[in-house]
């Protein structure tokens, strides 16, 4: 998008800075995650997630507007910043510093802008505070210890997936491995890590950096471990399965809703069945539920499920949770840990109820039974487990 396109004014780096600086700031005081910004006839809305919550935040006019479509040029360079742009910048505020993923979306009235915060004190949590449970915790350390094949952390967006991938990119950082990544873009700053950014020249192709060329390379460089941020199309779907065929322990991410769809979804970007059979060692998949507040949690005696053991509670709202009922957030897991049976399942491309009901006989813990449980011990509500059946 330009500015004569729109009919706006040019406007000063210093006034736009000022503006985005501030939304970006109000957006951490409130505990917000992801910025929206979708433009409208008469300006943009600008909308703020908490949580799980989206709610209205301000009302843009289009000058406004503008001024932050200025300042996103100013921050990531003019000739970058094109429809469907996907990449990030620093930013700091008092003492917080953190990386802000842009991604863009051409609309009707303009560039709709999302604005993903990144910070690395509150994506590097360490593997036993991520909230697995201490059965799945012992699974997992002991596939990471493993050195070899695919480890597949599943997520919906916007649901943590990017903070278990990087908690568990750090863990295998002990000094005794070389540990590579190829991502697309680089979201966290991880130590001990080698980083390498997706980065495509328009104009010189030769001085693109894509999966493959970066594979080719990262392949000579001995790595013990290779990490491949987003599986998103089938050359990053490539690399993931290369790697881990090259004798790799390979850890990436792909957005799905669970541990069966998300083998779906490989096979949908293109990854043979027989290949991924052969290399996947288990996929961890994962959602988050909102937490009652404790402080005006109660008995709901209208939703109750059959079955349930006890009666379920929920938050009415206070003061304390802003009227929300809710307290914070937990993520939720469930492992599924690749077997012969399975791999055969997988092989013949068997459909996800078939999978997960071989997964569950081999002692997999589906997420819902574990909300389940949660709310039960009234520590989430009902609601919760209905959303993520």
């Amino acid at each position: 998008m330009r500015d004569q396109k729109q009919g706006r004014r040019p406007v000063q780096p210093d006034t736009s800075r000022l503006l985005l600086g501030r939304f970006l700031s109000s957006a951490l005081e409130v505990g917000g995650t992801v910025l929206h910004i979708e433009p409208d006839r008469d300006g943009a809305k600008l909308r703020i997630r908490s949580g799980l919550e989206l709610r209205q935040f301000h009302t843009l006019t289009r000058e406004e507007y503008g001024e932050i479509w200025q300042n996103l040029a100013d921050r990531v360079g003019n000739e970058e910043l094109t429809p469907f742009y996907d990449g990030s910048f620093p930013f700091g505020i008092n003492g917080r510093h953190c990386r802000i993923r842009v991604s863009l979306v051409p609309t009707p009235f303009g560039e709709s802008v999302t604005l993903k915060v990144n910070a690395r004190e509150d994506k590097v949590l360490g593997l036993e505070r991520l909230g697995l449970s201490p059965t799945s915790l012992v699974q997992l350390r002991n596939l990471l210890a493993r050195n070899r094949g695919l480890l597949v952390v599943a997520a919906p967006p916007g649901s943590g997936g990017t903070t278990t991938w990087v908690s568990i990119m750090e863990s295998l950082c002990d000094g005794t491995r070389k540990v590579v990544s190829i991502e697309d873009p680089i979201e966290v700053s991880l130590e001990g890590v080698q980083q390498i950014q997706i980065k495509s020249v328009r104009d010189c192709p030769d001085r693109s950096v894509t999966f493959e060329r970066a594979l080719r390379s990262v392949l000579l460089q001995d790595p013990d471990v290779l990490g491949i941020s987003l599986l998103k199309d089938l050359s990053s779907g490539h690399a993931a399965l290369s790697g881990a065929l090259a004798g790799s322990l390979t850890v990436t991410r792909v957005h799905a809703y669970s541990a069966t769809l998300a083998l779906g979804r490989l096979l949908q970007l293109g990854i043979e069945s027989t290949l991924l059979s052969d290399c996947l060692a288990a996929v961890l998949a994962q959602s988050l539920v909102r937490k009652n507040c404790p402080a005006c949690s109660q008995p709901d005696p209208n939703r109750n499920l059959e079955g349930l053991k006890g009666k379920s509670s929920r938050g009415k709202g206070c003061e304390q949770c802003h009227g929300t009922g809710f307290s914070g957030l937990v993520a939720v897991f469930e492992l599924l840990i690749n077997s012969t049976p399975i791999a055969k399942l997988i092989e013949d491309r068997r459909s996800g109820r078939e999978i997960e009901g071989q997964a569950r006989i081999e002692g997999m813990t589906p997420r819902a039974s574990v909300v389940r449980t949660m709310v039960e011990s009234g520590e989430v509500p009902l609601t919760e487990y209905l959303r993520i059946l």
